[in-house]
């Protein structure tokens, strides 16, 4: 029977591991990481994962044998331990998030020239957790044991969760592309030995080049010669500042600097007390609010009540959100939404860890010490698109608004608004930016003929200007 206390141990138990994994994250993003860290980043990151996740895996199981004998059971215990393992389930869900989180960073790194592939990934279900039993072991030796094959970087998307179909990526450390991705089967042969099968799906040329093989590969743990440790730090260093950077070259599509609040978040959490909330307006519909946690045990970020302290501290909140509030009209809905690494990352955009803030603010978000809220007011976005021409209204439940304009005297509907909603609240675009970038792409498309009921895809890569400005191209 899982208890309260075994939930605790193994989160505290995973502190160290995770603030190892952190501290090598920081050095790959100031560019004095050495290639042994980052070899060793996701086997660090297995070993802090690893026992969480066989602990969800006890918690599932015992929630099904409850569920298995629920007329054995009286009621009022049936229900409480069921409610009990939930809690527990969510618990250890929650660190699970946290830790892919870190792995997000990690691969979005060398998936950052891949942002097409990137996408496709996300547009699948959420990953599902590590396999247990002899197939789990087979992948934690697999990565642990070949972290480069022939020049290729080995990128486990266990530790992510980024990275939905396949079991791993190669990556050529060349020009950090993707030559294949890989399934891994593991098959028992004895109490001392596994085999370790790899089905390979990417270019067939470029796939048989680098992974034919005469003979089968002996999993034996392999020693990277220096010149290829050099090149690893070499390429991480530059694809790690190539990020701040602004790229000239952008085919098919538009290319638009467009203004952030990221300065005003770093502004907002420099500031931050514990003894109540700061807020800061971003624009006029976007209100910033946060504040500092209070010290405390690291299973206590997961556990209980210590992460809702803060709800004595919004007695305020009211009377700051009149700065956002358009007087004299019936459209002021407020959003509340969070800064947070642990939630899913939106397709195309830039994670929270590689945003051009100061990277100790970034920890304590990640950390649970500093806590952002944003709160966001639609109704001068909305007023704003209908000053370009669009029709907007709300849908029926007003939890989404519907975008409408007379392209070519054919009526066209921009759908999944909810997306440009969330580059302003949770990605910090600015409403006049995201504004210039939704008239822009009509505008290309009004010169161009279409069919009745195509659909024209858009997407959106955010990377960031050296001025630290969002770039997003089309």
């Amino acid at each position: 029977m899982v208890s309260l206390r075994q939930i605790i141990t193994t989160i505290n138990n995973s502190e160290n591991g995770f603030y190892e994994c952190w501290n090598i994250m920081s050095s790959i993003k100031e560019g004095t990481s050495t290639a042994e860290q980052i070899l060793s980043f996701q086997t660090k990151l297995i070993d802090c994962l690893v026992p969480i996740e066989q602990l969800y895996s006890k918690v599932a199981h015992e929630k099904s044998e409850v569920i298995s004998r629920i007329r054995e059971l009286k009621s009022d215990c049936f229900k409480r331990r069921l409610r009990t393992l939930s809690k527990y389930r969510n618990i250890l869900v929650e660190l699970i998030s946290f830790g892919r989180s870190f792995g997000d960073a990690f691969v979005w790194l060398f998936y950052s020239r891949e942002k097409q592939l990137l996408i496709k990934h996300l547009k699948i279900t959420k990953p599902k957790h590590l396999p247990p039993g002899v197939g789990g072991i087979g992948e934690f030796e697999f990565i642990k044991k070949i972290k480069i094959f022939r020049n290729n970087m080995v990128i486990y998307h266990g530790i992510t969760n980024m990275l939905r179909f396949g079991d791993v990526s190669f990556i050529n450390l060349e020009n950090l592309k993707v030559i294949a991705i890989g399934e891994l089967k593991t098959r028992k042969i004895s109490n001392k030995e596994i085999e370790v099968s790899v089905y390979f799906t990417g270019e067939k040329d470029a796939v048989e080049d680098t992974f034919s093989l005469s003979k089968r590969l002996s999993m034996r743990k392999i020693d990277l010669p220096d010149r290829l440790k050099q090149k690893l730090i070499r390429q991480l260093k530059e694809t790690s500042n190539s990020i701040y950077k602004t790229t000239s070259n952008q085919l098919n599509g538009l290319d638009l600097g467009l203004h952030n609040y990221f300065k005003e978040l770093a502004d907002l959490a420099k500031n931050c007390k514990t003894s109540k909330f700061n807020y800061k307006k971003a624009g006029e519909g976007l209100l910033l609010a946060g504040i500092r946690a209070r010290k405390t045990k690291f299973h206590s970020k997961f556990i209980g009540k210590g992460n809702y302290f803060f709800l004595d501290e919004l007695y305020n909140l009211p009377n700051e959100v009149k700065k956002i509030t358009k007087e004299q009209s019936d459209e002021n809905i407020i959003k509340l939404s969070t800064i947070h690494p642990h939630r899913e990352v939106m397709p195309g955009a830039l994670p929270l860890f590689w945003w051009p803030i100061d990277i100790d603010i970034i920890r304590k978000i990640y950390f649970n010490e500093l806590l952002i809220f944003t709160i966001y007011n639609l109704v001068y976005f909305m007023e704003k698109l209908r000053s370009i021409g669009l029709n907007v209204k709300w849908n029926e439940n007003k939890k989404d608004i519907i975008i409408t304009k007379k392209i070519n005297k054919r009526e066209s509907r921009i759908q999944n608004t909810g997306y440009f909603i969330r580059m302003i609240q949770d990605y910090l675009v600015s409403e006049d930016s995201v504004v210039e970038l939704i008239k822009k792409f009509l505008s290309s498309l009004e010169k161009k003929k279409f069919k009745a009921g195509t659909k024209i895809q858009m997407q959106i890569l955010h990377e960031v200007r050296s001025d630290s400005n969002l770039q997003n191209k089309i």
